[in-house]
C-alpha cells in the first residue's frame, strides 16, 4: 500500500506558499488604472451623457413644437392679460396702427388668423421695445412709435414680432427652457459643481439660440415687406437707431439675447444683395 506523506510545515515548499499569501492578501484590489484617469473618463462619460440629453432638450422641444395646433397657444393668454393689466396703454395709437397691422397679419399662417387671432397693445411708456407673448399678443411701447414716425419703420418692427409667432419662437423657448430647467434639477442637487459649470454652457448656448431667433424674425419682417413693396431700407433706419441708443452693445454681445444692430444690419444687406427691390437705394 502506498501512503501519502504530509509536508512538514518547516519544509521550504511551505515557506514559499505562506510568503505568497503574505505578499498578496485577498482583501486588496489592485488596479492597473490611474485614479486621475479613471476620474477623467467618469467626468468625460458623465458630461457626454449630459450633453446628449441637452441637444434632445433643445432640438427635440424644436421638432416637436410644429406639431402644435396655435389655438391650443390660447391657454397662455390669461397670463399674457394678468401681466399686462395695470399697465397704460395708448389706444390712440393701437387704432391707427391697427389698419396697417391687419395689412401685416395677411402674411401669417390662416391657421393664426383662424385660430390665435394676434392682437395688438401699445403701452404708453417710453421705451424703445417690443415683443410677443405667448397667446398671441404683440406689445409696443409709444417710446418706440414715437422713435420711428415712418410707416415702412413701424411696419418693420411689428411684422418682426409677428414673425416670432410664425416661427412659433416663443414655444421653442418656452419649452425648451422648461425642459432643461428639469434637466439640470437634479445635477444641481447630486453634483452642484458640475452643474454650476454646466448651467454657464446652458446660458451661452441659449443666447445663441435667441439671437439666432431674433435674426429669423428680421428675416421673415424682410420678407414680408418685400410682399407689401415696403422700403427694405427701412429696418436699416431702425438699427442704426438702436445703435445710438445702445452705443455698447459690442461688449455685451455674448450674452444679450439679440445680436448686435451691425450684425442686424448686415443681414438685411445680404438680403438686399440676393433679393434685388426698387427701394433698396434709399437711405
Amino acid at each position: 500500500m502506498m501512503m501519502m506523506t504530509n509536508r512538514k510545515e518547516g519544509s521550504p515548499f511551505s515557506q514559499l506558499h505562506n510568503a505568497e499569501q503574505l505578499s498578496m492578501p485577498d482583501a486588496i484590489n489592485v488596479t492597473p488604472e490611474n485614479p486621475l484617469l479613471e476620474l477623467f473618463k467618469f467626468v468625460a462619460g458623465f458630461s457626454g451623457i449630459v450633453l446628449v440629453l441637452y441637444a434632445i432638450c433643445m432640438y427635440g422641444v424644436a421638432a416637436l413644437v410644429p406639431f402644435i395646433p396655435p389655438k391650443d397657444e390660447g391657454i397662455f393668454s390669461p397670463i399674457a392679460l394678468e401681466f399686462l393689466k395695470g399697465k397704460k396703454t395708448n389706444p390712440d395709437l393701437e387704432k391707427a396702427l391697427q389698419p396697417d397691422f391687419e395689412t401685416l397679419l395677411r402674411s401669417v399662417p390662416e391657421v393664426y388668423r383662424k385660430e390665435l387671432p394676434l392682437k395688438l397693445h401699445v403701452m404708453d411708456e417710453d421705451q424703445l421695445n417690443a415683443f410677443a407673448i405667448p397667446g398671441g399678443h404683440i406689445v409696443t411701447y409709444t417710446g418706440l412709435l414715437n422713435t420711428f414716425t415712418g410707416r415702412d419703420e413701424r411696419l418693420f418692427v411689428l411684422a418682426h414680432e409677428v414673425g416670432h409667432f410664425a416661427k412659433r419662437h416663443h414655444l421653442k423657448k418656452l419649452g425648451q427652457g422648461l425642459s432643461v430647467y428639469l434637466l439640470l434639477m437634479p445635477i444641481n442637487i447630486f453634483t452642484p459643481e458640475v452643474g454650476k459649470a454646466f448651467g454657464r454652457f446652458v446660458e451661452l448656448d441659449m443666447v445663441k439660440h435667441s439671437q439666432a431667433q431674433e435674426l429669423e424674425a428680421d428675416l421673415f419682417a424682410l420678407e414680408t415687406m418685400q410682399t407689401m413693396h415696403l422700403d427694405l431700407m427701412a429696418p436699416v433706419r431702425v438699427f442704426k437707431q438702436f445703435r445710438i441708443a445702445n452705443p455698447d452693445e459690442d461688449n455685451h454681445k455674448w450674452e444679450a439675447s439679440h445680436p448686435t444692430s451691425i450684425e442686424r444690419i448686415e443681414q438685411v444687406r445680404a438680403y438686399l444683395v440676393a433679393h434685388p427691390t426698387v427701394g433698396e437705394t434709399k437711405q
